[in-house]
């Protein structure tokens, strides 16, 4: 049996192209030096995004909980381990104006008691520089 003959839906032959005859597509990427010239983003969505991507292009492993998540009270916006030291590393992302809750500060105090890195981070710029150095000094 030919897996070709299946007819998969285009989102499962996406997944795994060279599996049905088809050339995979290289995947749109966004070169560092542009992502590091954007203005800042004002909007906290659009910041989370820039930073998720900025992780992904590095190769580095992180979470980022669903609003839905129960767990999310509190919970920091990325949790990874820094590239350069494998440290845990816990951001909490805000837009250029907002502050952390009770709860976020609670629970990054927690993680910096614990030997974690913690920053508060309010601008792609200062997200590239925590990448950056590898120190373990608290950003917050």
């Amino acid at each position: 049996m030919n897996l070709s003959n299946l007819n998969p839906s285009p989102a499962v032959r996406k997944l795994n192209p060279a599996l049905f005859g088809v050339t995979p597509v290289p995947q749109q990427t966004v070169a560092a030096e542009r992502v590091g010239a954007l203005p800042d983003p004002g909007a906290e969505r659009d910041l989370q995004r820039a930073c998720e991507h900025e992780l992904h292009r590095r190769g580095v492993w992180y979470l980022h909980l669903s609003t839905r998540a129960r767990e999310k009270c509190g919970c920091p916006d990325l949790l990874f381990p820094h590239p350069a030291t494998g440290q845990f590393c816990a951001v909490e992302l805000k837009a250029k104006t907002g502050r952390p809750s009770d709860a976020q500060k609670r629970a990054l105090a927690d993680i910096e008691r614990n030997g974690g890195r913690v920053a508060v981070v309010r601008s792609y710029g200062e997200f590239m520089a925590l990448l950056e150095n590898a120190k373990s000094e608290a950003l917050t």
